[in-house]
């Protein structure tokens, strides 16, 4: 996931966002939730190619960077758990 900031030149407001669990295939990404206040983020991971359950991953911005403040999944693969 790229986030893009509304204020700066276009190189220096591009953060790139990586899942911190090791799995292929996460489809990180296929759903994203930003707070009003634009420094908290959730973004769906759906599956995985290995058969693991949905995860979605909190990212929030301290004013500098963006940094991943926890990450849940679920305990049934087919929940849907990670979709918007």
């Amino acid at each position: 996931v790229w986030v893009m900031s509304k204020t700066g030149t276009p190189d220096q407001s591009v953060e790139r966002l990586r899942p911190s669990t090791p799995f292929t295939n996460l489809r990180f990404g296929a759903a994203l939730a930003l707070d009003d206040d634009g420094d908290t983020l959730a973004v769906g991971a759906p599956r995985s190619s290995t058969g693991h359950p949905g995860w979605v991953y909190v990212y929030r911005h301290d004013g500098t960077k963006w940094a991943e403040d926890l990450r849940f999944n679920s305990t049934y693969q087919s929940d849907g758990l990670g979709w918007a």
